[in-house]
């Protein structure tokens, strides 16, 4: 579930706990009100799958972190555009998305995902329930090296 760090990508921090990387944050206005006035909120779904998608999340330094999720289970992560991670990821149980970084001294953390709403997940850091808004954006397949007009991966949306 779904940086995505969510941007998920920043899901990784430095062992050293004393100097984190920034972590997106969930905006006070993303989080749904609930008064009298409030809209009605829509039938929630459920992320069944992450491969061939995108999500983007902005830190509270206002970074915003892309990570898409490639089909091999792999992911990577933008900064700002920029390559920022790589690594492995796993869905499990239907609700726990976790990251593995290539990146010696890196330490991946797992997200418990709430429900889809549009295309607004919410995640849940599991180590010390850290919560994080994701909006989905459009999935662009790594560069592989050919002809085919194919490049790196840019944020979209």
């Amino acid at each position: 579930m779904l940086p995505l760090s969510l941007s998920i990508g920043a899901c990784a921090v430095e062992e050293d706990e004393a100097s984190e990387p920034p972590v997106p944050a969930t905006p006070a206005a993303a989080v749904a009100g609930s008064g009298q006035n409030a809209a009605p909120v829509e039938e929630a779904e459920s992320v069944t799958q992450f491969q061939n998608t995108a999500w983007r999340s902005i830190s509270e330094d206002g970074a915003r972190f892309t990570t898409y999720f490639d089909p091999d289970g792999t992911y990577r992560d933008l900064r700002n555009g920029d390559p920022y991670q790589t690594g492995t990821w796993e869905f499990s149980d239907g609700e726990t998305l976790c990251f593995f970084p290539e990146e010696e001294g890196n330490r991946g953390d797992c997200w418990n995902t709430g429900a889809l709403r549009g295309d607004t997940l919410s995640a849940t850091r599991v180590r010390d329930e850290f919560r994080i808004e994701l909006e989905r954006v459009d999935y662009a397949a790594p560069d592989t090296g050919e002809e085919d007009g194919g490049g790196e991966a840019a944020e979209t949306s």
